[in-house]
């Protein structure tokens, strides 16, 4: 080892860069230098009752997961929380307006993720890629389902968007996101109007209004 080094030096120029900060931006090297670990085998093998990949920052959870992607490029997919549209939901006048009257969002933010990941699975399961694909999807669902009746309220959910299977979670987001602002502006247009040009108002309307949001909380 010795010798190969003295015959053939290691050359580290000043402005040398080797690999990224993060494996989802180091496309040059991370794939030809991976070492194979346990925690990849247990993570492909979707008998192993080990559901969660957690290590600390830089532990390769990512490159895990991006190996899998390689790995199986044709069954494993990837959803990617990171490009969604949460600023759309942060800068909604409608939900800032119901959280400066202390209104619990918890259910309606539960409700969103549970559509939107249930789309998202739909739509990569069966490589939904338009409305008529996304109809003929549903379509299967309604008669593998049609005797089973504890299927019948889930199917009933779907029908309302068994033309749009296709859309990106991005585009769920906004949906979600406007069909609750119809419904507030519905119930309380003038109030989220004032809301929204004049400062202070929101904790009057606190005092004033917030019994009469149950009807709203309970649609969402």
């Amino acid at each position: 080892m010795g010798r190969d080094i003295k015959t053939n030096p290691v050359i580290i120029r000043p402005d040398t860069s080797i690999g990224n900060n993060s494996a989802e931006a180091d496309d040059e090297f991370l794939f030809e230098c991976f070492v194979d670990h346990p925690a990849l085998e247990a993570t492909r093998d979707v008998a192993n009752s080990k559901m969660f990949v957690l290590a600390r920052t830089g532990g390769g959870k990512t490159a895990i997961l991006r190996k899998i992607k390689q790995q199986y490029p044709d069954t494993a997919s990837v959803i990617d929380l990171s490009g969604l549209s949460m600023d759309y939901v942060a800068n909604s006048t409608i939900v800032r307006f119901l959280k400066s009257i202390d209104v619990d969002l918890d259910l309606f933010f539960q409700a969103l993720w549970k559509h939107v990941l249930c789309l998202e699975y739909i739509r990569l399961r069966y490589n939904v890629s338009n409305g008529e694909s996304s109809r003929q999807v549903f379509s299967w669902f309604k008669d593998f389902f049609k005797s089973d009746g504890r299927r019948q309220s889930a199917l009933k959910y779907l029908s309302e968007w068994e033309g749009k299977f296709f859309i990106t979670m991005d585009e769920n987001i906004k949906e979600i996101t406007s069909r609750l602002e119809s419904k507030v502006n519905g119930e309380f247009g003038a109030e989220v109007e004032k809301f929204s040009v004049r400062a202070g108002y929101s904790r009057t309307l606190s005092n004033e209004k917030n019994p009469n949001l149950s009807p709203v909380q309970n649609e969402l």
